[in-house]
């Protein structure tokens, strides 16, 4: 009897991805609708552009589902030195709202920030299953691979963009450690590079002058105390603590959110979540998180079931992308932690932080394929 080729991917991941992404659009829809009329004279402004945005990503998922992700190992080198390209062209572009993130193409936006987190974990998954058991050297295993995680992650905070920062280091650390790094190094280098990074902030936001200082301070003053400054640095933060409040345990039901009509900015980006709590109450709220964990235990499932350490570690990389930056955005949009301004991977409307997801759990899928090939001969 012939063997397959391939093997089948897994269901459960590609249902779960494809039953969020388009929760994500139903709920950029209801987030942005009336802020869109207000803008564009089109309610389904943003919604559009996102189902645009959700059909790019899911074909590149179903393309890279299809391609024997061991392919990576030869083509992560060229991928990597693209983004770093496009994270340095885009440091002589024009700051938008602040920040040099985006790089125009016609009418789209494309943020490289976004493609470095799987360009990172790709590049240290190839790299620590190269080096095999040498990772556990600190000169010659750690360091190397740490070097790389600055360097990226500085070209990032020159933008600057602090979230997504944050998101690629917590990402590499966790792909670093499921490489078998030894923890002693990891936490002496990890230490040392936290600190050389928030001295370059320090420094950057000085030489900004006492008002960019202040702009970076009342983040963390708003996360103190809100309802010090309820106009100003604690609006945002209230308003979000408004929207789970009048959701309730049950929601007040999908489209019927009250916080989104003009009272809390960005309810269809970064303060997505709020709506979500707002129109489907604690019980939605908690369903939801639910099937993003099962999302987040599927990934961890592929990488542990393959023999493959680079496909092991790519998974582990992608699994702790999703799952950092989920809670970054839970965490500061429930005054848990301070904001940092990161999307909800799949929900928040954005094409980059979209593409990348879909890219990255697309890789996921060719190597539960390979799992399946596998355990079918």
């Amino acid at each position: 009897m012939q063997q397959p080729k391939r093997g089948t991917p897994d269901f459960i991941l590609l249902t779960l991805t494809v039953l969020l992404t388009g929760f994500g659009v139903l709920m950029v829809f209801s987030a942005s609708s009336a802020s869109a009329s207000l803008k564009y004279d089109d309610a389904l402004y943003f919604t559009k552009r996102q189902l645009l945005f959700a059909a790019a990503g899911l074909t590149a998922m179903l393309v890279l589902m299809n391609v024997p992700f061991q392919k990576w190992k030869k083509w992560f080198v060229p991928c990597f030195f693209l983004v770093v390209i496009m994270l340095v062209f885009v440091l002589f572009r024009e700051p938008i709202k602040g920040a040099r993130s985006w790089i125009q193409v016609g009418p789209f936006g494309v943020q490289p920030s976004e493609f470095a987190k799987l360009g990172v974990i790709l590049y240290l998954a190839a790299l620590i299953h190269r080096k095999g058991e040498k990772i556990r050297d600190f000169k010659t295993g750690l360091v190397p691979v740490m070097i790389i995680v600055g360097f990226t992650a500085g070209l990032i905070l020159l933008q600057p963009d602090y979230g997504t920062a944050m998101v690629l280091v917590l990402t590499a650390a966790i792909t670093i450690v499921a490489g078998g790094a030894n923890l002693k190094h990891l936490f002496v280098l990890g230490t040392t590079f936290a600190v050389s990074i928030a001295l370059t902030v320090w420094a950057y936001t000085m030489m900004t002058g006492e008002e960019g200082w202040g702009r970076r301070m009342d983040r963390f003053t708003a996360y103190l105390n809100p309802w010090a400054d309820p106009t100003d640095t604690g609006y945002h933060i209230i308003q979000s603590l408004y929207a789970f409040g009048h959701g309730g345990l049950t929601g007040a039901g999908f489209g019927q959110g009250i916080q989104k009509l003009h009272y809390l900015p960005e309810a269809h980006n970064d303060f997505i979540f709020p709506i979500i709590g707002e129109e489907f109450g604690f019980i939605g709220s908690t369903l939801f998180l639910l099937c993003y964990l099962a999302l987040i235990w599927r990934i961890l499932l592929a990488g542990l079931r393959s023999t493959d350490t680079f496909g092991t570690l790519v998974a582990a990389g992608v699994a702790g992308m999703i799952a950092v930056q989920a809670m970054i955005n839970i965490g500061g949009v429930t005054n848990t932690i301070p904001l940092t301004g990161v999307t909800l991977p799949l929900i928040s409307y954005g094409g980059s932080s979209l593409l990348s997801t879909l890219a990255a759990i697309g890789i996921v899928l060719s190597i539960s394929r390979e799992n399946n090939r596998i355990k079918q001969t």
